[in-house]
């Protein structure tokens, strides 16, 4: 029976590495290491923590004014459409009556209007300075 040189050496390449392998035992630099390597892992990890619940505190931030926004929205949209029902009806009640269309353009054209309107609310902030 011959025996081939390949199978001399990867015989003696396995029970080569399985003598290193289990001989091999962790040294106190190694542990040490690794020790340290898993507290930096930990730290990393209660950064994250940290960074993470303080996102979840500006999202829940940021829907909360989301919400408040899209109310204010919807109110303001509801008061546009009054607004703009009220100004067709007047466009029609002007149409019907022409002396009355003349009087209303004498009347906004004036400069006398126009003062009246500069601060119609008396806080300096006409038309944007109540909300409703």
């Amino acid at each position: 029976m011959t025996v081939k040189p390949c199978t001399v050496i990867a015989a003696f390449c396995l029970t080569g590495s399985l003598l290193l392998a289990q001989n091999q035992q962790p040294t106190p630099e190694q542990y040490q290491d690794a020790l340290n390597q898993l507290r930096q892992l930990q730290a990393d990890k209660n950064e994250l923590a940290t960074k993470n619940r303080d996102l979840l505190k500006k999202i829940h931030d940021l829907e909360e004014q989301h919400q408040d926004n899209a109310m204010r929205v919807e109110t303001l949209e509801n008061r546009m459409y009054y607004l703009r029902e009220h100004y067709a009806a007047w466009q029609e009640f002007l149409d019907h009556n022409p002396p009355l269309r003349v009087m209303w353009y004498t009347f906004f054209t004036s400069g006398e209007f126009q003062e009246s309107v500069h601060d119609l609310l008396g806080d300096g902030k006409w038309p944007f300075g109540v909300e409703g």
